[in-house]
């Protein structure tokens, strides 16, 4: 899976996943 969007991204992101997770 080689996406075009860089890490940074990515983990921003996993980051934003998380802790819309976390707020639920």
């Amino acid at each position: 899976m080689r996406w075009e969007i860089p890490q940074a991204t990515e983990l921003r992101f996993g980051m934003e996943i998380t802790l819309y997770i976390a707020r639920r």
